[in-house]
């Protein structure tokens, strides 16, 4: 007994050095030499350190083998669930096929019953997360619903994680906006608006300066049939944040109204906004909405460059065309095998875009009066008295010749800050007009 007792001390204090693998090496030992006097918490320290060296699947096997003495141990368990978590959630594709799908979610059936009761478990709660987010790609909606079911939206992380995107920091959805996000999708796909807008109202509750939720919300009471109400939601909506996805709703919805000219005046503003987008791809089916807009009100040249413009970002990154693009390509005589220049249709779709955004306003003199050559930002100190914020690359010419004491000509733009709670002014198109 004493021997074994002086390996189990030797095996622990390995464990508390952080030398993992050691420890592994020792336990082996251990079980080779007192095969009958092993306890629960010799096999817990060795399925531990396998974990801690990311040997997942001997993690899990192990663990496994002894799920069926002894189903009731919570430490061997919890490796258990974690092990499964990192082999076949965390591990799996984030756009899987059906059959893929399926294959996964027979794990992540095996981390809840292992789990079951512990609804604060993290590994349990980041299956669900996942499991749900997935279900809604493959469209598998009942999936998604009872994955998210399984969580409390009371004990959900309010934390934002950070990630760098395109050499910026970005902030990702907390838990508890996952929630909300995945289970009102869910419902919308299912047609169950009644109960949709319901957890989108409960979201609201919890994050009341959200803007997407809010946009949802006003989507669902439009599917509802209250359009109008919906409409006035989406205006309002413009005024805190202009956001190209909430344009394209407001165009939607006049066109459900029949009102051509507020939709396309709203489609275009939105595909303004949408030049912002660092993937380009992404626009094409705003742009496409626009161009059938345009083509309903026989603005046929309009509705070609819109529709080019459509088809040439998704050929530039493989993705196939759409039917509906094909058959509006068809009624405007569009050759689909025509080599298209994005760059070019880009430029041509821009001049539009500004013409119905910013119509008969007169662009505003002002001078530059800071600049963040770093940052690429800076400030236009302007004629009416206020300061306009803007970045380089809306100056028009190229971002060399931006230098202090410029004067420029510019489109004012405004937008609402919620969290200062005032209006912000923007320059916007901006043209360099003399150096002083």
């Amino acid at each position: 007994m004493e021997k074994i007792d002086t390996l189990r001390n030797q095996i622990e204090e390995l464990r508390k050095q952080e030398k993992f693998s050691e420890a592994i090496v020792l336990s082996e030992e251990l079980f080779k030499k007192y095969e009958d006097e092993v306890d629960i918490y010799d096999n817990w320290r060795y399925t531990d350190c396998l974990f801690k060296v990311k040997r997942y699947k001997e993690a899990a096997e192990y663990c496994s083998a002894l799920y069926q003495i002894e189903k009731n141990n919570v430490y061997i368990n919890n490796i258990y669930v974690w092990s499964l978590y990192h082999l076949y959630i965390a591990a799996g594709k984030e756009a899987p096929t059906k059959v893929e799908f399926e294959s996964i979610l027979k794990y992540a059936e095996e981390i809840i019953k292992l789990s079951d009761g512990e609804n604060k478990s993290f590994a349990r709660l980041k299956t669900c997360l996942k499991i749900a987010s997935l279900a809604l790609k493959v469209m598998d909606y009942e999936t998604a619903l009872k994955y998210i079911d399984y969580l409390n939206p009371s004990s959900l992380s309010l934390d934002e994680p950070e990630v760098m995107d395109h050499g910026r920091v970005r902030k990702l959805p907390s838990d508890k906006m996952r929630f909300y996000s995945i289970k009102s999708k869910a419902l919308e796909k299912l047609g169950r608006y009644k109960e949709c807008n319901e957890v989108l109202n409960a979201g609201i509750r919890h994050f009341p300066k959200d803007v997407w939720l809010k946009w949802r919300s006003a989507l669902i009471e439009s599917a509802m049939g209250s359009k109008e109400n919906a409409l006035s939601r989406l205006i309002a909506l413009t005024k805190i944040k202009k956001e190209w996805f909430i344009y394209s709703a407001i165009a939607e919805i006049y066109m459900d109204l029949d009102d051509l000219d507020n939709a396309l005046k709203n489609a275009v503003i939105g595909c303004y906004i949408s030049l912002n987008m660092v993937n380009e791809e992404n626009r094409w089916e705003l742009f496409f909405a626009t161009a059938k807009i345009f083509s309903r009100m026989n603005k046929n040249e309009e509705a070609l460059n819109y529709l080019r413009y459509s088809i040439a970002v998704r050929k530039e990154v493989n993705w196939g065309l759409k039917p509906e693009q094909i058959v509006l390509a068809d009624e405007l005589g569009v050759d689909l095998d025509e080599k298209l220049d994005a760059r070019e249709l880009y430029a041509v779709t821009k001049v539009i875009c500004e013409k119905y955004t910013f119509g008969d306003t007169e662009k505003m003199k002002g001078i530059i009066r800071m600049l963040d050559n770093e940052r690429r930002f800076g400030f236009i100190y302007a004629e009416d008295g206020n300061r306009y914020y803007f970045k380089m690359p809306w100056v028009k010419e190229r971002t060399e010749q931006i230098n202090l004491e410029l004067e420029v000509k510019f489109y004012p733009y405004e937008i609402y800050d919620q969290t200062k709670n005032q209006t912000l002014y923007q320059a916007k198109e901006i043209d360099i007009v003399t150096q002083l």
